[in-house]
């Protein structure tokens, strides 16, 4: 295990990650703030980031942007939702959705 990974595992193991999104969210497919999950704004964004170098999870989260915090997922902004650029188009909170 990487220097890297082994940081990461201290701070949340992807079952829990998927476990805690669950438990905010009610079901797959609804969105969740990234703060809603406790983590500091760099925690977050390292935790997210590296579990999306290692397994690619944008390919099932989807990482939107909507009010509030702003955050970077491998270095890049989250993408508009449809639903965000027509009500607030300079919304900055980061939500996460399981496809």
């Amino acid at each position: 295990m990487s220097a890297e990974a082994a940081g990461r595992a201290l701070i949340m193991t992807l079952r829990d990650l998927v476990r805690l999104y669950l438990a905010k969210a009610g079901k797959f497919g609804e969105p969740v703030a990234l703060s809603a999950f406790g983590l500091e704004k760099s925690e977050a964004e390292r935790l997210f980031s590296g579990y999306d170098e290692d397994y690619h999870i944008s390919r099932f989260f989807q990482f939107l942007e909507g009010s509030g915090q702003k955050f970077s997922i491998n270095g890049v902004p989250p993408r508009m939702s449809p639903s965000t650029r027509k009500s607030n188009p300079f919304s900055e909170r980061t939500q996460l959705g399981v496809a």
